[in-house]
């Protein structure tokens, strides 16, 4: 999920509070994580993309004092993710994973934002033996668990907790290090608090079709069956890739012998 500019006032309009110029460039990428298992998810890593402007090394080293997180901020070029930071990210979700591997076999669903197509992260999820599955280009308001029930709720949830920092402080203003202390809390207090299994069964991973989310219903009409468990074959798999991107690489990777 990225926080830019457009996300202070949802109307467009001018802030109440008067905003630092600075303070209204550049973004952060939150690169957040859910299971559908209370335990796993209590552990997951989450990650903080930010650049190197809005991110100081100064206020890095103020980060890296705070208590212990599952929160991850990466200061970068760029506060966009990248393929190179997919890979890190999968790296870390094998390492949590672990333990969790003699009883699940990992699979996470990805929407086709650039940064989650190219070969390396396949590679990436197939060398630490996470299972991919993409969600087609047209459908991941209705078939990604996170936007179907996380982040929206997550953005009043920030909200509300920005305004009570900015009341609670004598300027009301929030300072950045009071700003990352609150993100850093967003694992644990706003994530792993809550079950995220029903926000799996609406998008179809049950395999019951009575209980889809109800946008996921009116796209997919009257008659909703679903898929065989068999592998997709290579024509079926090209269908759901964004149209004009080369994707010959995805079938031979995805679909390795035992995956």
């Amino acid at each position: 999920m990225v926080v830019s500019r457009r996300h202070w006032n949802e109307r467009g309009l001018e802030p109440c509070i008067r905003v630092k110029k600075s303070d209204t460039r550049g973004a952060a990428t939150y690169v957040a994580i859910i299971a559908d298992n209370a335990g796993i998810q209590a552990g997951l890593p989450h990650f903080l993309i930010m650049n190197e402007s809005k991110l100081t090394k100064a206020l890095e080293r103020q980060v890296a004092s705070l208590p212990a997180s599952h929160l991850q901020v990466w200061r970068r070029k760029s506060a966009w993710n990248t393929a190179d930071c997919m890979v890190e990210i999968i790296q870390h979700l094998a390492t949590h994973l672990a333990p969790w591997l003699a009883r699940y076999t990992p699979i996470l669903l990805l929407d086709q934002a650039p940064c989650h197509l190219p070969a390396k992260v396949m590679e990436a999820a197939r060398d630490a033996h996470i299972h991919l599955v993409y969600i087609p280009s047209s459908l991941t308001s209705v078939l990604q668990p996170l936007d179907v029930a996380a982040f929206s709720t997550l953005k009043m949830w920030w909200a509300a907790k920005f305004q009570a920092l900015r009341q609670a402080s004598d300027n009301h203003e929030v300072s950045e290090l009071a700003w990352m202390e609150l993100l850093r809390t967003v694992p644990r207090k706003f994530f792993a608090a809550r079950s995220w299994s029903r926000a799996f069964t609406a998008v179809g991973t049950a395999g019951d079709v009575t209980i889809l989310n109800r946008a996921l219903k009116r796209q997919l009409g009257d008659t909703v069956v679903m898929s065989s468990s068999d592998k997709p074959t290579p024509e079926q798999l090209s269908c759901i890739w964004l149209k004009r991107r080369r994707m010959e690489y995805a079938y031979p990777l995805l679909m390795q012998p035992g995956s």
